[in-house]
């Protein structure tokens, strides 16, 4: 599924394929891909959910970038590694915690508190601020943190704060303890989970968050492509004077999409174009000014704020038994996701 948008108007969409999965039991969930397909959204939870949120509270003085995670953690009286109370928000935003790229909760811990005590526990792996490693482990914490602040559980929280407020509908985190008829919607299936023993549809890929009820600052919401693009256009549109910021203003924006330093891509939640076009996940023809994220189950989200473009793919690539293993990132589709943001820029030049 692609959407795309020119100027703050529609400009590409594309629908193509069946979201049907034939299991290992015989499973099959035939659907052509249309505006309504429901998918999971896997790390895009991280800018969507858990970066709007941290905005919020930055928005409202609650915290700043530089709030650590002691000035939070020592208000709850919750016990934590000592090296950990001294990262900052900014530095869970921009991934450079020192925290591990992964931990493995699942077989370890059996639901969110327990989730939350053994990610705490971890050590560092590097001294924070140092360099950049992709880390769904300093994402967890954040959402820790952004519920402990806010007072509900962070499905909840998107829910009330960001997708009521901006009308998405179709953004919304599946617990597993949710009473949703899943036939009410048309989920894309991500493939069979050898840990669960079952082909997934409309419950998360990601294990981690599994164990954590489906509910997650690094992952857990589902959605539409159309209902991703509003998100991105939101950015878009702030950013440039069209909106006047009704979650986000710009100042708090322009903060937060500042580069860590001179020496990284990353921001806040998001990265730039890697210098090297051969090997960025944005495409050849992404301007330097643009700002993106992925998924591992086959989702991205590219801001381009020179040429007013915002472009989101979204795909369930973990379908393939050999896509689905953790690490297996640059298989086929990956290839082909920089492809898709090329071709429809070319439409632009």
């Amino acid at each position: 599924a692609v959407e795309s948008s020119y100027g703050g108007k529609p400009f590409i969409s594309m629908y193509q394929g069946e979201t049907f999965f034939d299991g290992k039991i015989g499973e099959k969930f035939p659907s052509a891909v249309n505006q309504d397909s429901i998918f999971d959204l896997a790390s895009l939870t991280k800018l969507l959910v858990t970066f709007f949120l941290s905005a919020k509270l930055i928005e409202h003085k609650t915290i700043t970038l530089q709030t650590t995670v002691a000035d939070i953690l020592d208000e709850y009286a919750i016990n934590y590694r000592e090296e950990l109370g001294r990262v900052t928000v900014r530095q869970l935003l921009c991934n450079c915690s020192g925290f591990s790229n992964w931990e493995k909760l699942y077989g370890i811990v059996d639901n969110r508190s327990s989730a939350y005590m053994f990610i705490r526990s971890r050590p560092l792996q590097y001294q924070p601020g140092t360099k950049h490693v992709y880390s769904d482990p300093g994402y967890i914490v954040l959402g820790e943190l952004i519920e402990l602040l806010m007072g509900a559980r962070i499905n909840e929280l998107f829910e009330n704060h960001i997708a009521v407020p901006l009308s998405l509908y179709n953004l919304f985190y599946m617990p597993t303890d949710s009473s949703v008829n899943k036939d009410d919607f048309s989920f894309v299936s991500t493939g069979y989970s050898e840990q669960r023993n079952r082909p997934l549809l409309g419950e998360v890929n990601d294990e981690n968050a599994y164990v954590m009820d489906g509910v997650s600052g690094h992952a857990g919401l589902f959605g539409t492509a159309r209902d991703v693009l509003k998100m991105g256009q939101y950015i878009l549109d702030v950013m440039k004077d069209r909106e006047k910021g009704s979650i986000i203003s710009k100042n708090t924006l322009e903060a937060m999409l500042e580069p860590y330093s001179t020496e990284t891509t990353w921001a806040c939640g998001f990265y730039y174009p890697d210098k090297d076009r051969n090997n960025s996940t944005a495409g050849k023809l992404m301007s330097p000014s643009s700002i993106g994220m992925t998924g591992f189950t086959g989702t991205s989200l590219w801001i381009d704020f020179d040429r007013d473009v915002v472009i989101t793919v979204l795909c369930n690539r973990t379908i393939s038994p050999e896509s689905a293993k953790f690490g297996w990132e640059r298989d086929r589709f990956s290839i082909i996701r920089p492809m898709i943001n090329d071709k429809v820029l070319k439409e632009l030049l």
